[in-house]
């Protein structure tokens, strides 16, 4: 059994391209949200039936949007109707609703131990097999404002992922997708991912990492956006830079375990190359980026020895039609293949992000 009750005020970040004028357009907007769910978890860990139900309700609010200038959020000024991006109206409708929704999942995993694969030297448990969930729930105009419109809404929501391991190399490939139908198909939000640890245990130091990204979405009535740069992509462009509906994104890393220290603390470094693209699809402010590239490498570390979580610092430079200065970053990588992967700004944008996986 899960309950949760959340309410807040909070901003949604459009990033602008290049000449644009803004460097960004936010959105202020107030969320209310109240969740009661239920499931039932049949046969052992590995190999179970979940079956679980939810209760919620939900109320969004949208203010004006606000015009950045030279990353000058307190001057921030509103924008006129006039002057709102195109397709930008389309995502600020306030709305609510109280939904019911059911749950089934399904695992088939068996478990096997890996040696180094997020981190240095962690040793990690990693369920090897299949799991498939969906969601599927009504939407009802009940307890919403009369000065806010209550949809009247089905939608469903799914998950798939399969785990195998080839000698000490794993790979793992995962599906997952959102929509909404309410007089038509709506919110459709979908992602893909392959990941791949490549090793061979004539070279225990080595691990080439490899990873490929597909995510979009199409006729969304809530706001919606991603881009192309930032840590989870082409690592030489800023967060925000690029900015569209759809993306497709690839990275192969060279990850190189040093043989000392040991005790103290584990250290090793890295060559990265990344690849990506993003069209506009029908994003506000979108752009085609045409394809990016970037070259880099790094250090990682962990403290203490054998940590299940890597320290990591990275010089990231241009190497395809975009230019700019390299970009260094540090940040660190907490247990990727548990928490499983994904595309962070098509996350902030779920209508839908509870399913059977949650139990």
């Amino acid at each position: 059994v899960r309950q949760g009750y959340g309410r807040g005020n909070s901003y949604f970040a459009y990033a602008t391209p290049v000449g644009d004028g803004r460097t960004q357009v936010l959105v202020p907007s107030f969320r209310e949200g109240i969740e009661l769910s239920a499931a039932q978890r049949y046969g052992d860990r590995g190999q179970s039936l979940i079956v679980g139900m939810t209760l919620s309700y939900e109320l969004a609010r949208f203010e004006a949007p606000l015009g950045v200038i030279d990353g000058d959020i307190e001057g921030a000024d509103p924008i006129p109707d006039d002057q709102l991006p195109a397709g930008l109206a389309g995502q600020l409708n306030d709305y609510g609703a109280t939904r019911v929704s059911v749950h089934l999942g399904l695992r088939r995993f068996r478990y096997a131990e890996y040696y180094g694969l997020d981190a240095l030297r962690d040793r990690l448990l990693v369920g090897l097999g299949g799991y498939i969930g969906i969601s599927a729930g009504r939407g009802f105009d009940l307890f919403t404002p009369d000065d806010v419109r209550g949809l009247n809404d089905t939608f469903f929501r799914g998950i798939a992922t399969g785990t195998a391991g080839l000698g000490s190399s794993l790979f793992r490939a995962s599906l997952s997708g959102e929509v909404r139908y309410n007089g038509g198909w709506r919110d459709q939000l979908a992602s893909a991912e392959f990941i791949g640890y490549l090793r061979n245990d004539g070279l225990p130091g080595q691990t080439f990492f490899v990873r490929s990204s597909f995510a979009g979405g199409w006729g969304a009535t809530g706001p919606f956006q991603l881009s192309l740069g930032g840590r989870e992509s082409v690592r030489s462009l800023v967060e925000d830079q690029f900015p569209g509906g759809r993306t497709a994104r690839f990275t192969l890393e060279d990850r190189i375990l040093l043989p000392w220290p040991k005790s103290a603390f584990d250290l090793g470094f890295t060559l990265f190359a990344d690849a990506g693209r993003i069209w506009p699809g029908d994003a506000p402010l979108g752009v085609d980026s045409g394809w990016q590239y970037a070259v880099g490498g790094g250090i990682r570390f962990s403290l203490p020895a054998r940590s299940r979580f890597a320290w990591r610092a990275d010089i990231a430079v241009p190497a395809g039609p975009s230019t700019g200065d390299p970009v260094f970053r540090i940040g660190f990588e907490l247990n990727r293949l548990a928490r499983g992967f994904f595309t962070p700004d098509l996350q902030r944008s779920l209508r839908f992000g509870l399913g059977p996986e949650s139990f």
